[in-house]
């Protein structure tokens, strides 16, 4: 949508606070969606403690760097394949690297849920959200 501070505090409320509860503490880069009042007062407001990488250095976050990237390739492969519009990609990358295992043996889903959903093939099946 927008990186307007409201916008991504909306979404942080709405897609993780109100089903995970608040995290302790959230890491972000100096961006004014992130380094603001209202993200602050979201803090207090949460007990969370609001943490920024140092100005202009995003090796300082790399592993979010390189899952942004890796997060890009894969909304591009899908659209290119699947024929779906950006926001339904997004949705299927994220499912499918929650669902990878990572270097701990453990995907992201098992290490927070205990279990990988049942993700289905989404370039021989035809789903829904996938047809315009």
């Amino acid at each position: 949508q927008n990186k307007c501070p409201s916008t991504i505090i909306t979404g942080l409320f709405t897609s993780w606070i109100t089903t995970f509860g608040a995290p302790k503490k959230i890491l972000t880069d100096n961006g004014r969606e992130f380094n603001n009042s209202e993200m602050r007062a979201l803090g207090e407001a949460f007990n969370i403690k609001i943490m920024t990488t140092a100005a202009e250095s995003p090796w300082s976050n790399g592993i979010c760097e390189r899952l942004n990237g890796v997060l890009g390739i894969l909304v591009n492969k899908i659209i290119f394949d699947g024929k779906c519009d950006i926001r339904m990609a997004l949705a299927w990358a994220v499912s499918a690297r929650n669902a990878y295992d990572n270097n701990s043996g453990f995907s992201p889903n098992q290490l927070v849920f205990g279990f990988n959903p049942a993700i289905p093939d989404i370039f021989h099946n035809k789903l829904p959200g996938f047809e315009r």
